[in-house]
């Protein structure tokens, strides 16, 4: 299987977990693209787009110190998927089994994200993504972690980066580099 089919297949596959566990949860990472898919059929639609996104992250502690790298061929910037303005990533690979799988966040509101805000979720898949002990979450609208999000959101593409420190110690500094942003 090609990385862009995996890519693709594995967006579906998201889509798809999370439509079935209720996708309209927006405290759940991945709950943008799922509640608004509402299913598998946009998700096919959306896995062939093309564009996809480049991220990096720097792990201090965890399950897998150090800097990584993943390139998805696919989509996984979306925004008004989970509600009106929202903006998500869903980029993660359930068949990838070493170093980074992905990341899934949400923002309700990006435009405090212009200049940064602790209002967001984000989850950091390294490994196995159905995996737990390797589920890096940061989470501060909960009280679960510490971190800010920012958003540079040219139009037609964005870098969105990550800062901060899940509730279990873990540091994190992500970046998600989108060639192309779905928007609803």
């Amino acid at each position: 299987m090609t990385r862009s089919t995996r890519s693709a297949a594995s967006l579906l596959a998201t889509t798809a977990l999370f439509a079935a566990c209720g996708g309209g949860d927006k405290s759940a990472a991945g709950g943008d693209s799922a509640a608004a898919t509402g299913g598998v059929a946009t998700a096919a639609a959306l896995a062939g787009a093309g564009g996809g996104s480049t991220l990096k992250v720097t792990l201090t502690g965890g399950p897998l110190p150090g800097t990584h790298e993943k390139v998805h061929d696919s989509p996984t910037c979306t925004v008004g998927y989970a509600k009106k303005g929202a903006w998500g990533n869903a980029a993660s690979d359930i068949e990838d089994k070493e170093g980074l799988v992905g990341i899934d966040m949400i923002v309700d509101d990006p435009a405090a994200a212009k200049t940064g805000t602790d209002q967001f979720m984000a989850t950091v898949y390294v490994n196995d993504r159905l995996d737990e002990k390797n589920q890096i979450t940061i989470d501060p609208r909960n009280n679960k972690g510490t971190g800010t999000v920012t958003i540079d959101d040219k139009g037609s593409t964005a870098r969105v980066t990550i800062k901060g420190t899940s509730a279990q110690g873990v540091g994190v500094d992500a970046t998600i580099d989108c060639k192309q942003i779905l928007r609803a």
